[in-house]
């Protein structure tokens, strides 16, 4: 579908045409920078919705988990990158957590555990 709407938006394709990210990806990485900008209660709640948003447009949990370690991890100087010697522990917390996931019922539990790990961590 990616492909398809580059191809409306642009006659010719060439091997240099950029390609959009999806909407979620942005979203994502908001979120990321909302951990990184302020770790408080409130602000995990403020999460949570948009985690719920996400999750009820049909982005799937491990899809989330890997936005999010990307964003964390990224060594580009973006607002959600984090410290280097934390980025291990969030690695590992992120691994446990979407492990947790995969076995439990309720995404949105991993996801929020998560992310308030990462809040601690900071």
């Amino acid at each position: 579908m990616i492909l398809q709407t580059i191809r409306v938006k642009n006659n010719s394709l060439s091997g240099n045409t950029s390609v959009p990210r999806p909407d979620f990806e942005g979203f994502i990485q908001e979120i990321a920078g909302d951990v990184c900008h302020e770790q408080s209660p409130s602000q995990l709640k403020l999460i949570r919705a948009k985690l719920y948003e996400l999750l009820t447009k049909g982005i799937t949990a491990d899809v989330i988990f890997q936005c999010l370690c990307r964003e964390f991890l990224s060594t580009k100087s973006n607002k959600s990158a984090l410290a280097e010697e934390i980025k291990p522990s969030v690695l590992k917390f992120a691994v446990v957590f979407e492990g947790r996931c995969r076995d439990g019922s309720k995404p949105i539990m991993h996801l929020e555990a998560f992310l308030a790990r990462t809040m601690a961590l900071i």
